[in-house]
């Protein structure tokens, strides 16, 4: 039920696309993206070409360090690498859906290891594309256009549901309060008068 949310909401990103980077957020802030590759060399190439298509970047070359870097830097996209000493892509991914304020965070992975088994697991955390390496530049740079858009249809969803929360739990202490007064003109009023009971 889940993937079939993500997968929903990742095509409707995918129509809203156009042929220009959509690199700036509203208020001109720029998005920042999560390189997480144990290969450094790679994980350099890859932060230029994020760099040059004007994103903002933060890089970890392990697992850990990664997972570090996604609880302080709040990305907006975490490109993943499979394939890594200790902590590989997939407990990382597990790490990720665990926590509460990272579950939402759209994923991207990366691996030179075409295996469909992989695939097919990557897919039931709910990670939005897998991209095999070497990649085309501009087939990858679309994804993560793609990705994006979806993380801000993500958010505009959240922040909607907050704020009707918000409003819902007004209404209701609104409607709490004005009772309580009813109840308290009610009392009131069923008290004796003074005058009422007085002889002249």
């Amino acid at each position: 039920m889940m993937y079939r949310k993500i997968e929903r909401l990742y095509l409707q990103a995918g129509n809203h696309l156009t042929g220009v980077p959509r690199a700036a957020m509203p208020g001109g802030a720029m998005e920042l993206i999560l390189a997480i590759d144990d290969d450094k060399g790679f994980l350099n190439l890859l932060s230029q070409q994020l760099t040059n298509l004007g994103y903002r970047v933060i890089k970890a070359s392990s697992g850990a360090e990664g997972l570090e870097m996604a609880r302080t830097g709040n990305p907006d996209l975490i490109l993943l690498d499979v394939a890594m000493p200790v902590m590989d892509g997939f407990k990382v991914l597990t790490q990720l859906r665990a926590d509460e304020t990272l579950r939402g965070v759209p994923v991207i992975m990366l691996t030179a290891l075409p295996k469909k088994e992989d695939i097919y697991k990557a897919m039931r955390y709910g990670v939005l594309d897998y991209v095999l390496k070497p990649y085309d530049v501009e087939l990858f740079k679309k994804k993560i256009q793609t990705a994006l858009q979806y993380s801000r249809m993500m958010k505009s969803e959240k922040e909607l549901e907050r704020s009707q929360h918000i409003d819902i739990s007004r209404s209701a202490a609104g409607r709490w309060f004005q009772s309580s007064r009813v109840s308290v003109s009610s009392t009131s009023s069923m008290r004796p008068n003074a005058f009422s009971a007085a002889t002249f």
